[in-house]
């Protein structure tokens, strides 16, 4: 099958070029390609590159689109990429916007680089919102999600200068990394090849040690974070790597998120092995234990379960979770300091069935003439508008939690 998929990307990729100029015309720009020197070295390819750069940010109107396929490019530009060597089959530059292209597979993975540079052009070249809007309507029909960059953001903007800022008074060497290798148009990235960046860029952090901080504010990469990372309010603005421990945060004002940067960044020691609640030895922060932002303790899974499972039969002694004990809550691990370092989302009946629940979670009479389910999330029922309004302040921040989660599936039931 490897053998046949290979000849079948082989004969799609053989006028791969010609295809390319056809779709940059279609999106009606100008299409400007560029290769190496015969026997260029490295230094000349590289050079290469940095003059299709830059004549193509002399294109006020990003009509102009300078590209290539030539491998001895690719490979170049494949080493200078910051979260690690990925192998590329085209390079383009539209103005001052850079697109990059995974490896092509398969027949079907071909003609979305095609049709996604034909997209992509149109959508960077259009000039009024009424335009970019009729593109994204039409792209979205042939399967492309179009959008601007997440990274110019005003938000996302403000909070790069205020890390690099930080990093910067702490004398530490800052890495930023982002999702910089599109796998779609509109500048966005597969799972996949995020996945493979994190990897990369957390191995990186430990190889490098304290004295670095690999950092990262795009929002592409933060909610594609492995879980382990329990947020359940809203997706981090921030995340860290400087050793073998991680750090994210949710906002960055001056008195909650910044204060705990600063501690962060001026920690001068790794996680440590053990516990400081039992004593017992942690796996790393990846892993089963936590480490503390505020004071650098590390707290470890069997402490952090023991909290969590107080919590659940506390909650049912004061039928928090309904009279069935089928109503999530939100139950927190903290340090002895105070400081929260795990959240998850937990019933006081773990196997409970919630979509077949047989009673109101509230008082545990069945519904007349049928149980009345949570608009907003779905995961509770109640018999009437009496107990879904008494249960409210109970129900209320799992049910935040879980429509985050929608947008950002991260947090675990």
């Amino acid at each position: 099958d490897d053998v046949f998929a290979a000849i079948e990307v082989m004969a799609h990729t053989q006028d791969l070029d010609r295809r390319i100029v056809e779709a940059i015309e279609q999106a009606g720009c100008i299409s400007k390609p560029f290769k190496a020197p015969p026997d260029a070295t490295k230094s000349v390819c590289k050079a290469t590159i940095e003059a299709a750069y830059e004549e193509s940010c002399k294109d006020a109107t990003k009509r102009s689109i300078h590209w290539t396929t030539d491998k001895r490019l690719l490979k170049v530009h494949e080493k200078t990429i910051p979260e690690g060597p990925l192998p590329l089959s085209y390079l383009g530059y539209q103005g001052d916007k850079r697109v990059e292209w995974g490896p092509l597979r398969n027949a079907r993975q071909v003609q979305q680089l095609v049709a996604g540079i034909r997209w992509q052009c149109a959508y960077q070249a259009a000039t009024t919102e009424r335009e970019k809007n009729r593109i994204r309507k039409a792209a979205s029909k042939d399967g492309f999600q179009l959008c601007d960059d997440p990274m110019e953001n005003a938000d996302v903007q403000a909070a790069r200068a205020v890390v690099k800022a930080e990093i910067e008074a702490a004398g530490l060497a800052a890495k930023e990394f982002a999702a910089m290798l599109p796998g779609s148009p509109g500048g966005s990235i597969t799972n996949l090849q995020i996945a493979t960046m994190l990897d990369k860029v957390m191995a990186q952090a430990v190889r490098d040690g304290m004295g670095t901080v690999w950092w990262t504010v795009d929002p592409r990469m933060i909610a594609a974070m492995p879980t382990g990372l329990n947020w359940h309010s809203m997706q981090p603005l921030l995340l860290m790597f400087r050793d073998e421990d991680y750090f994210h945060l949710p906002e960055l004002e001056p008195d909650k998120g910044l204060k705990q940067l600063k501690t962060f960044l001026a920690r001068t020691t790794v996680m440590p092995s053990a516990c400081h609640q039992c004593g017992g030895p942690v796996n790393g922060v990846r892993g089963d234990a936590r480490t503390c932002v505020a004071c650098g303790k590390a707290t470890c899974s069997v402490c952090m379960e023991a909290q969590i499972e107080s919590q659940r039969l506390a909650a049912v002694e004061l039928e928090q979770t309904g009279a069935n004990g089928q109503a999530p809550f939100l139950a927190v691990a903290r340090c002895s300091c105070g400081e929260v370092v795990s959240e998850v989302l937990t019933r006081a009946a773990p196997d409970a069935d919630v979509s077949a629940a047989p009673s109101c979670v509230h008082c545990g009479k069945p519904g007349e003439p049928r149980l009345l389910q949570c608009s907003r999330c779905g995961l509770v029922k109640y018999c009437g508008r009496e107990c879904q309004v008494a249960d409210w302040g109970n129900h209320k921040p799992v049910c935040v939690a879980w429509q985050n989660r929608k947008k950002n599936p991260v947090t675990h039931i």
